[in-house]
Formats: C-alpha cells, sequence, structure tokens
C-alpha cells in the first residue's frame, strides 16, 4: 500500500468533491488496494485491476490488510468517514469510496459477514473458508518477504466501505445516505 500524489489525481479528487458536496479538508488518499509488484504485496497488474473494478461496480465493498502492513509503510489508519480512491494498476482512478467501518482484529477472528463484503468469487459472494485460504496465502507470503511467521493472531485491518463515485458504474449518495446507481450510464 503505497500513497499516491500527483497533479492528475488532485484534480480528479476536486471533481470528487465537487460532486459530492465535500468540504476542501475531506480526509482523503488515493491509492491501489495491493501493489504491482511481488516484493510488496505480491499481486499482478491484471488481478488489482480486477478488485478495483469490482469495487468501482460496488461489487466489493470491503478489504483486509495485516496491521503490520500499515506500521511497515508508515501510514495513519484510515477511519470512517475517511475517503479513498481506489487506484489501478497504471495508477488511473478506478472509483473513491466512503470507509463505513474500520476494525482491527485476529485473522482468525474475521467472520462470514465481512468476507462476503470482499467482492464474488465466480459470481457469488466467498464462503468464510474460501476467504480464509485467499487471505491465508497472501498474508504468509506477506510475512515471509518480511521475515516473520504468519499466525492466526496476527492483526488484521477490515476496511468496510461504499462506493461513492465511479465512472464505470455512476453511483451516487441520497441525501438521506441511501446509495443508488444512476440509470443513465451516458
Amino acid at each position: 500500500m503505497r500513497p499516491r500524489s500527483d497533479p492528475a489525481l488532485a484534480a480528479h479528487w476536486a471533481a470528487v468533491r465537487a460532486a459530492l458536496d465535500l468540504p476542501d479538508d475531506a480526509p482523503w488518499t488515493a491509492m491501489p488496494f495491493a501493489e504491482p509488484d511481488e516484493a510488496v504485496d505480491g499481486f499482478d497488474a491484471a488481478a488489482m485491476d480486477e478488485l478495483a473494478d469490482l469495487a468501482a461496480r460496488s461489487m466489493k465493498r470491503g478489504t483486509c490488510h495485516l496491521l503490520e502492513q500499515f506500521r511497515r509503510d508508515g501510514l495513519p489508519l484510515r477511519r470512517p468517514g475517511d475517503h479513498w480512491t481506489v487506484l489501478r494498476a497504471d495508477g488511473s482512478p478506478a472509483c473513491t469510496v466512503r470507509l463505513i467501518g474500520v476494525d482491527v482484529l485476529p485473522y482468525a477472528e474475521v467472520g462470514a459477514a465481512f468476507a462476503a463484503l470482499e467482492g464474488p468469487e465466480g459470481g457469488v459472494a466467498p464462503t468464510l473458508a474460501a476467504w480464509r485460504r485467499a487471505h491465508h496465502a497472501f498474508f504468509a507470503g506477506q510475512c515471509e518477504r518480511w521475515g516473520v511467521p504468519f499466525d492466526p493472531a496476527l492483526e488484521v485491518v477490515c476496511e468496510a466501505f461504499v462506493t461513492v463515485h465511479s465512472p464505470a458504474w455512476p453511483v451516487t449518495l441520497d441525501p438521506d445516505d441511501r446509495w443508488s446507481a444512476q440509470t443513465d450510464r451516458s
């Protein structure tokens, strides 16, 4: 997880802020779900883009990282209400999400409801067992690169979010805080 900042992203964020009527000082970051670099997160560009596109279509509503990753990257934890522009592998914005929940808990205590937020597998919500298999492999790989053993007691940061701005699948926030897709996709 590496935050990005450049003039194009700043312009994108200004447009999102205007569209959502957010204040100039609204908390915001721009980064991918993972890095397209095995030495960092072990993801390839296609996998990164697939995750970003799921979030852009509101099919991915959560993500999870080892707490240690935030420490190693020197990043503060995001909080509910923060906005995050999710980037594709090439650094372009896929969508902007608003965090609605951030929980830190042991990996072994992540439940089925959060696993389902992470997005579909083969068109259906993932089972907790499938989520555990995939995340165990991912987190164990990170731990190995860091030179530490994977332990199910390691703390993870589970972030739940809603997509609030997406060029691929226009989504807007209703004044009463319900979410709806716009019908005109032109």
